[in-house]
């Protein structure tokens, strides 16, 4: 047996005769597979489409992909958002309840009582971090650290306020502050 009995050109050309070099529909390159189904990127149904001389429909299941749990519509977040609080309801608190009594005195001691945790936990990691007592009184006594605390105590006041509005038909400041009691 000599070298061109082993490997004849002509044989190579007939096995790749029938087989694509390039994917159809992806144009992906294709391995070198004697008989190779599908794609390997795109999953198209080789086999079918050089028995039938035609594309494979788009309404079956393509093998390699999964399906997705979720619709592909994106809906808009309006629909899963609570109802819109009206102005009848805010003037007539007799017919709608907004608040239960317990809920009007713990919010606002819960936020106050956070707001002063937050200032518990300032002054003990500023303790430990100087254990000179004498710089920490000259830091509490200036008034550039007194308004800088103040201004967290703004932002827990202020925060609810501009939060409120997506909960508003009609989000004036009267409403905002008659809704927060």
């Amino acid at each position: 047996m000599n070298n061109k009995e082993l490997h004849n050109p002509e044989e190579d050309q007939h096995i790749f005769e029938s087989d694509w070099l390039f994917c159809p529909i992806c144009g992906n390159k294709l391995p070198n597979v004697q008989n190779l189904k599908f794609c390997i990127k795109c999953g198209v149904n080789l086999k079918y489409i050089k028995e039938n001389k035609k594309l494979p429909s788009t309404t079956t299941l393509n093998p390699y992909k999964t399906t997705s749990q979720y619709p592909l519509i994106q809906r808009s977040l309006e629909v899963f958002q609570p109802p819109k609080i009206t102005d009848e309801q805010l003037t007539d608190p007799k017919k709608h309840k907004l608040w239960s009594s317990l809920t009007s005195i713990g919010l606002p001691l819960g936020a106050f009582l956070f707001m002063n945790f937050i200032l518990g936990g300032f002054f003990a990691l500023l303790t430990f971090a100087s254990f000179d007592l004498n710089t920490i009184f000259e830091l509490t006594s200036n008034p550039y650290f007194t308004s800088l605390i103040s201004l967290f105590e703004l932002i827990f006041i202020l925060f609810p306020i501009l939060y409120i509005r997506k909960y508003l038909q009609n989000p004036t400041i009267k409403n905002r502050f008659i809704l927060l009691g």
